[in-house]
């Protein structure tokens, strides 16, 4: 998403300078957030390898089955843990999209009761209340996003 246009006021009672400055505080978790995502790759990357370094220092038969196994079990590991983070990842922009709208939007409960309604449907919010700038690469790339989430999220 684009900045706010500069001449505007926010709705909602927000003015320009509190946008920025909320914008300012998401962009500011979202790189703690990502620092977060990545030592915690790095710290389970660590413990991976070390559990699989002592199975096979212990293990008597490291015949090419075994190898296989462990192999399979690594490939299988990182898999996992990638798409639970990535469904985390698009959880969190759809919540902050929420956020940013019940933030800007002054009728928010009466449009949107209960927050309910997926991201599309608040950008088309926002789109609609707030003088807004919307970049359409942006919106095909979170669609890209979020149709490659729900790819991963309902596998049979």
């Amino acid at each position: 998403m684009n900045e706010a246009n500069e001449n505007s006021q926010g709705h909602g009672g927000a003015t320009d300078e509190d946008l920025v400055k909320k914008l300012q505080a998401f962009r500011k978790r979202w790189e703690i957030a990502w620092n977060f995502y990545l030592d915690v790759e790095n710290e389970i990357e660590k413990r991976w390898r070390d559990q699989l370094g002592a199975v096979s220092d212990n293990a008597e038969d490291l015949g090419s089955e075994l190898r296989q196994q462990l192999s399979d079990m690594d490939i299988m590991y990182h898999q996992l843990l990638r798409q639970g983070r990535f469904i985390q990842v698009c959880s969190l922009m759809e919540y902050t999209l929420r956020l940013i709208s019940r933030f800007l939007v002054s009728d928010y409960e009466k449009r949107m009761p209960g927050g309910r309604g997926n991201w599309r449907k608040h950008l088309e919010l926002l789109r609609e209340t707030v003088d807004i700038e919307l970049c359409e690469d942006d919106i095909s790339i979170f669609q890209d996003l979020w149709t490659l989430r729900n790819c991963v999220t309902h596998v049979d």
